[in-house]
């Protein structure tokens, strides 16, 4: 039997790509558990790396396939076999109901305890949701009378949705979600003697996400000839961030909502599912009442939650498995209603979702599009440069607003999204680039952090002011002083606060394609250069092109664009199992 000295371990664990928390586990392992086989030592220090990059366990059998360590780990490493001998004689691992910080599923899967019991959670309330079926009545009364602008799939997604307590729908920017989600709000209440009395909610997991549906809505609405106490109550419905939503507790890693007071909704959408990780994915349904029909939006093809897990993926692959309780519950839209056939920026989205990968690069080498701009070299310099030039214009442009209503409304006009937070030719790179270009040019004091005209995004939940990570503002001169305003999610009102009670903030003429999740602009620059390679994927880059509204510039390494789009990212998860395997 293979054996790993201690001394070896220690010098595996000083590799890059772990961290204190890692071996802290490790060591915790042999402290509280009284475990002294240092491959479990090894195991534990894995697993937690895993979670940390949004997988939900360790594959024991194949651990290169997750990880990018393979260099550090020992060239002998122990077959399955081996493994289960070491986790059986484990003080610390198990595979039954017992509380120990490891299990083992399936042989091979290695979890922390927390994750396992998260998968186990979720995978049990969405099989109980989906086990309770709803009246057809109502359902097929819609389909008779359904709305004449409505595609056949909007209509079996209505109708769907009406049938089940649990429904997912699916599609790209532009497929009609709003406004298939408007129509099944409207048929909800119609049937309901006091739409009044009907509790509706629809949050999504960032406070820009849920202000961009709640705009979509109130656009979409006047559209419908509705009776007005139908239009009223669909207008009073709030729309907020999940977080505030379940009511976090300032100070405390909890929620107000959970089992033991669960949410007083009938009707619950979640927009922007795909961003929604593990742990709050169980939080959310733990505090679901009963009787509550929850509805989730969102686009399959975008990137997972930057925690661990890729719920939504997970939900969609399993619906595909013959005996998963989901075969009925989910519905994908595909036709597109924002763009026209001569949109290059639905062609591109598009190629990628289908992986055509042939057709993508015919249209970057032979642009034939209007909403397209294509720069790509490897002079990554000079496009930092222009990126710089943009930045300083778009600040000049959001300065010239007559009124702060119009200077905020001109934050969505342009964004630049980069792959990258941190690092050269990063966004925190550009910002400053953009900051400096702007004091050189006398628009703000030398020593002034802040100043009139800044774009600003929160990066920490603050839950007395009611701004969210990810929340996009504006530095705004009023009456002499600074101010941070931002958008309220009504789309209508302003909120203002003092600089000195901001959270953890920083500027925001360029943002990371994480952040932009959940977003909107008119127009979007892109730039991948060769320094960002090792973090592309077909995910981030199908993310990125799909934030765009109107125009889309790409900027960069061509050979960088072409390695990202032919990466996909696969998370170590079991939900996909438990869902589509129920018992």
């Amino acid at each position: 039997m293979i054996s790993l000295q201690s001394s070896d371990l220690k010098i595996i664990l000083t590799s890059i790509e772990f961290q204190a928390v890692d071996t802290i586990l490790a060591e915790t392992l042999e402290s509280e558990f009284g475990e002294t086989n240092s491959w479990i030592h090894l195991a534990g220090a894995m697993v937690s790396m895993l979670v940390r990059q949004g997988h939900a366990y360790l594959d024991l059998a194949s651990p290169e396939h997750y990880l990018r360590l393979s260099n550090a780990l020992p060239l002998a490493w122990p077959s399955s076999d081996e493994w289960k001998q070491f986790l059986a004689n484990s003080n610390c691992c198990t595979s039954n109901s017992e509380y120990l910080p490891l299990v083992l599923e399936q042989g091979n899967r290695l979890y922390l305890q927390r994750y396992f019991d998260h998968e186990e959670s979720v995978a049990k309330s969405i099989s109980a949701l989906t086990a309770k079926t709803l009246a057809t009545e109502t359902s097929s009364a819609f389909s008779e009378d359904a709305p004449k602008d409505l595609h056949p799939k909007q209509i079996e997604a209505i109708e769907g949705a009406l049938k089940n307590r649990f429904f997912v729908l699916t599609g790209g920017p532009g497929t009609g979600k709003t406004t298939t989600v408007l129509h099944y709000l409207v048929a909800q209440l119609l049937q309901t003697p006091n739409p009044n009395l009907v509790r509706i909610a629809i949050a999504a997991p960032t406070g820009k996400a849920a202000a961009r549906l709640s705009e979509s809505i109130l656009s979409s609405i006047h559209k419908l000839d509705l009776p007005k106490n139908i239009q009223e109550t669909i207008l009073e419905i709030p729309c907020q961030t999940i977080h505030r939503l379940l009511g976090t507790r300032s100070g405390l890693n909890s929620f107000r909502h959970s089992k033991q007071n669960p949410l007083a909704f009938d009707i619950l959408i979640i927009d922007e599912a795909s961003m929604i990780d593990l742990p709050l994915m169980r939080r959310l349904l733990d505090a679901l009442s009963p009787d509550t029909n929850l509805l989730l939006l969102g686009d399959q093809h975008q990137l997972n939650s930057v925690s661990v897990g890729s719920v939504f993926k997970d939900l969609l692959d399993a619906s595909q498995l013959p005996s998963s309780p989901l075969a009925n519950s989910i519905c994908q839209l595909t036709k597109t209603y924002r763009f026209d056939e001569s949109s290059g920026i639905f062609h591109l989205c598009n190629t990628i979702r289908s992986g055509k990968t042939n057709t993508f690069l015919e249209t970057i080498n032979n642009n034939p599009y209007h909403d397209l701009t294509i720069h790509l070299s490897d002079e990554s310099d000079s496009h930092f440069i222009s990126l710089v030039n943009s930045g300083f214009d778009h600040w000049k442009h959001i300065c010239k607003s007559d009124s702060l209503e119009t200077a905020l409304s001109r934050l969505t006009d342009k964004i630049t999204l980069l792959p990258l937070r941190r690092g050269r030719q990063g966004t925190e790179d550009l910002n400053q680039s953009i900051k400096r270009k702007i004091l050189d040019g006398g628009g703000a004091s030398e020593s002034d952090e802040l100043f009139h005209g800044l774009p600003i995004i929160v990066l920490e939940n603050n839950y007395d002011s009611e701004l969210y990570n990810g929340d996009l503002g504006l530095i705004w001169e009023i009456d002499g002083k600074l101010k941070a305003c931002f958008s309220n999610t009504d789309g209508v009102d302003i909120r203002q606060f003092p600089i000195s009670s901001l959270p953890r903030h920083e500027a925001a003429f360029a943002l990371s394609i994480h952040k932009s999740q959940g977003s909107e602009f008119s127009h979007v620059s892109i730039f991948l250069s060769e320094r960002h390679e090792a973090h592309l994927s077909k995910e981030l880059i199908y993310t990125a092109f799909s934030r765009a509204r109107d125009t889309l510039e790409i900027r960069g390494d061509k050979l960088a664009l072409i390695k990202g789009l032919s990466t996909q990212v696969k998370r170590a998860t079991g939900l996909n199992d438990k869902l589509g395997n129920p018992n």
